[in-house]
Order: C-alpha cells, then structure tokens, then sequence
C-alpha cells in the first residue's frame, strides 16, 4: 500500500535503476514493534507498513574485504534478496501464502534511517541499546518492507472504525522433543523439552530475571486446556515470546505491562463480562483462532508435510495432566498444525546433525565449488528443498541424503524461531455486508464468531529467515550448554523421565477444505 503524496511527505525510496518507487512518511511519530539482534523493526501508522532495518551486528560480516559503503551496501542488497527468496521459494510453498507474505525490498535514504531511529529510539528496550552492534547502519540504505500484521488488511476498504484492533505476537519455539539417540551421549533423553531446559541455562546466566511456566508442547497440544495453560504461562511471565498490542500500540509485552484485565474488558464491550474474566475470554478467543483453517485463495502448496498428534507431554510443564485424552489432532490448514509439520522436518537434533555438517565441511574443504551445486551458497531456486517422494528415493549413505537431512534441518530451525502474529478486530452488521466479497483471505483474514460477536481476523507467520549452514556449530554449542546447564541443575537432584516417541500415524497433509467462516465456540473452562 503506497501512501499518497502529500505536504510533509519526502520520498526516500528509489528503485535499482534510479526511478522514484515509493513514498514514506517522515513527519508524524513512527512506532517501535520490535527487534532482534540483527534488525530493527518499525511501523508507519498511516500507511500500516513495516520496515526492518539492520544493525551492525547484520552488517559488519560484509566489510571484510569491501572498499567503500557503495559495495557493501550491494553486498546486504544481494544478501537480503536471497530472504526475500527464500521466503518465496522454500517458506510460502512450505507454509502456505495464507500464512507467509513475501517481503518487498526496498532503497530507503539516509536521512529516513537517521529520523525513524530518532522518532523510536525512547521506545526501544535499555537491553536492546547497550553494545555499538545494536546500532542501525546507516550506511545500508535497503531495508524490507510487510504489511504491518498488528492489523487486519483490509481487500474491501475500511470498516466502520468503531473498534480498535488488538493483536498479539506468539514465538511459539519447538513444539516437540526430539527422541532420537544423540551421538556421543550416555542414558536416555530427558523427557524435557529444549524451551524448558533453555529456562534453566537463561536463569544462571541472568538473562531473565523471571522464569517462564510455558511449554511449547502444551501449546501445540490440540488440547484447549493445556494450549489456555501455556497462553496463561505467557501471560504471567512474557519474556520475549508474547506481546500484545492495541491499535499498533505496545500495550503487554516484557517490558510493558499495562492493566491488560482493563483493556480487554472494554474492546470486548459486554457488560456482562467481568474484569476478572477479560484475560480468560480473551486467551480463548485466541485458541479458537489458532486453530482455525483459512480456505486459500490461491492453490494449495506443493509441501510434503505430514500430519500428526502431539502425544508428548513435557515432564517440566506444569499442566496438571488428568487421565483424560491430554492430546488431541491439529485442525488440518490451522497455522499450528503448519508450524508443527515444518518443525517435524527435522528428526535427528543437531547433535546428531553437527557430525553430518562435518562430513559435510571436508569435502567442502577440498572443493569450496560444492557449496553452491548443493545450494548452501544463499541462492534458493524452486526445487530446493525435496519433497518427500524424490527424498525417500536418495540412498542414506549418499552424500545428497546428508545434504537434505541438512536443509530439513535448517527449515525446521527458521520454524522453532518465528513468530505467530494475530489481529483481531470486531465487526459490526454493517461491517459484515461490507466484508462479503472476494479476497476475504487475503493475509489469512478470516471471520469468526465467538460468543455472539463476529470478528475479522488475521494471522501471519514472520521471522522466516533463511539459517546459514556455518550457523550449526553455534546451534551445537548452546544446545551443549543447555543440556550441561540441565543436567547440574536438575538431574543430580531429581530423577526426570526419558522422553517418550511420538509412535503415532502419520499421513499426508490434504487439501484444505473452503472455510470462509467459523460456527460459534464456547470459551474454555478455567484450568
């Protein structure tokens, strides 16, 4: 969405051959929705876009051996058009376009980067400021640009206005433990999942001074007890795995914490509901959607995942299991079910992947030509992850086996670090006339009804990097540091089950099914 030209509007993007291709605003407050080690993230609220923009942590990689900021800058060009491609090529197909939107990349000036850092800077967390590679580079003039998924996207134009918006942000993590037997390790896996026993290394090291109750495995469950647990678990204790928003508006999050109870009793406008309540139908609201299934506009993805019932349980969740059914199926086509299947991809972990990397490492030392031909050079063409057809057909004692072992676990490493984004926003009569056209799942809107009130919802997944094949030693050293930090903590004082096989049928993910809206659910009960 192009904003209109205007005073007080500058132009500050230009297209590779020089030609204006894009207007932004510089005038009116720009918001804060985020940041990670290597990207700033912000939001133009007129035009409802955001832009990330890269820190040196990002960019200082591209210096060796460049001369002048003009080759640098066309190193990050080529190095971020390879995301924008792999987000195209290996995540949309993977995923689903309902869920994956395509990032644009655009040439921003100089002095846009400097005025939008300014116009956020108060807002960024001290944490996030404290080292010189948290600093934007303003010598990179591209950045990528989304819709901005803090709000639904309209096809039909604007509603009514009279509701606000909230949204909310879930880094859901592994939604599974790997059982698989580790190389180069004595007695059997814990049955705690990497989130859990990664709490256990953040406490000694002081990276949180709260630890969180969540547990990937609850949420991924199907079970609207266990997944209401884990939203409960987020809500209590943030960390950087929830945010809420109102309006675009950071309204709970780690390091802002307004009366949430408040906001929600009043943009769920029922007298009925009590304050106490508000967190809970809200957290119910959000489970419906999660695992509801949008009907796509465009043909199914040609992926090869697989379906199948989380039936692990956590040893460290703090659920309190019953001898009822504590699992339960993924609606097929929900963003969990998605999520979950991509995850699967990977099987073995990468201590047993680190070997394989090596093996991988020595023919690369002695024909560095390898690393393209088997596509770990950043170029991802169509065809670059198999499907599971052509991946059964390899031999496992083949190197092209061990380069797909490899890539699936790569994928399945993009997939344990997004974000799940949901908007919602209520609709009212005149509202739903308007909104019974075409293009109703554009960015995975959809309608729901819930409790006699008709919502217009969005759900995205975001954070869908590529992950460097040099990235697995890190990946092997921390899990070796979460592990070790487990085993000192817990397992000299405690005995912790082995984790236990997902031992359930599997079977090829179908075609979803038209949904262009959901029949009315309860809320779920207290837990």
């Amino acid at each position: 969405m192009t904003a209109p030209c205007s005073p007080g509007w500058r132009y500050v993007c230009e297209g590779r051959n020089g030609r204006k291709a894009d207007n932004v605003n510089i005038t009116m407050e720009w918001r804060y929705r985020g940041e990670g080690n290597c990207s700033l993230v912000v939001a133009d609220p007129l035009s409802k876009r955001v832009y990330r923009l890269l820190k040196q942590n990002y960019t200082r990689k591209f210096q060796e051996g460049v001369v002048d900021s003009e080759s640098k800058a066309q190193a990050v060009h080529e190095d971020l058009a390879q995301v924008v491609s792999y987000v195209r090529w290996v995540m949309q197909p993977l995923l689903s376009p309902d869920y994956v939107t395509v990032p644009k990349l655009t040439k921003v000036e100089q002095d846009f980067i400097r005025e939008v850092v300014r116009q956020v800077s108060k807002q960024r967390p001290v944490r996030r400021m404290k080292k010189p590679g948290d600093r934007v580079d303003e010598e990179v003039q591209w950045a990528l640009i989304l819709p901005d998924f803090c709000f639904v996207h309209l096809p039909h134009g604007r509603l009514s206005g009279a509701h606000s918006t909230i949204s909310i942000e879930i880094k859901p993590k592994k939604s599974f433990i790997t059982t698989y037997p580790k190389r180069g390790t004595t007695g059997e896996q814990p049955g705690v999942c990497k989130f859990c026993m990664h709490q256990h290394l953040k406490r000694q090291s002081g990276q949180w001074p709260e630890t969180s109750n969540y547990c990937p495995l609850d949420l991924f469950s199907g079970n609207k007890q266990r997944m209401k647990h884990a939203l409960q678990s987020l809500i209590k204790t943030p960390q950087n795995n929830l945010k809420i928003w109102k309006d675009g508006e950071d309204v709970y999050s780690a390091e802002k914490r307004l009366d949430l109870a408040d906001i929600l009793q009043r943009w769920f406008n029922d007298p009925t509901l009590k304050k106490s309540r508000a967190i809970s139908c809200f957290l119910d609201l959000v489970i419906e959607i999660l695992m509801m299934s949008v009907s796509p506009d465009d043909p199914q993805p040609h992926s090869d995942l697989t379906r199948s019932p989380t039936l692990q349980r956590c040893q460290s969740s703090s659920f309190t299991f019953t001898t009822g059914n504590v699992c339960q199926w993924l609606p097929e086509g929900s963003v969990l079910e998605r999520v979950y299947a991509a995850q699967l991809l990977d099987d073995l972990e990468v201590m047993n992947v680190f070997p394989l990397y090596q093996r991988l490492q020595e023919q690369l030392a002695a024909n560095p030509q390898l690393k393209r031909e088997w596509g770990f050079d950043g170029h991802f063409p169509q065809d670059w992850l198999l499907d599971s057809e052509a991946f059964r057909n390899l031999d496992p004692s083949s190197i092209e086996w061990v380069v797909q072992k490899v890539k699936r676990f790569l994928v399945s490493k993009t997939l344990q670090d997004c974000s799940i984004m949901v908007a919602i926003l209520p609709l009212d009569s005149l509202d739903l006339q308007k909104q019974n056209g075409p293009g109703e799942n554009h960015y995975g809107n959809n309608r729901l009804q819930f409790d006699q009130q008709w919502y217009k919802v969005s759900v995205a997944l975001v954070d869908l990097d590529p992950k460097p094949l040099d990235k697995i030693p890190v990946y092997h050293k921390q899990a070796s540091a979460i592990l070790a930090s487990f085993h000192d903590t817990c397992m000299e004082t405690a005995t912790v089950p082995a984790a236990e096989p997902l031992h359930v049928p599997v079977r090829q993910l179908p075609v979803l099914s038209a949904l262009p809206c959901l029949a009315m659910h309860p809320r779920v009960p207290e837990v």
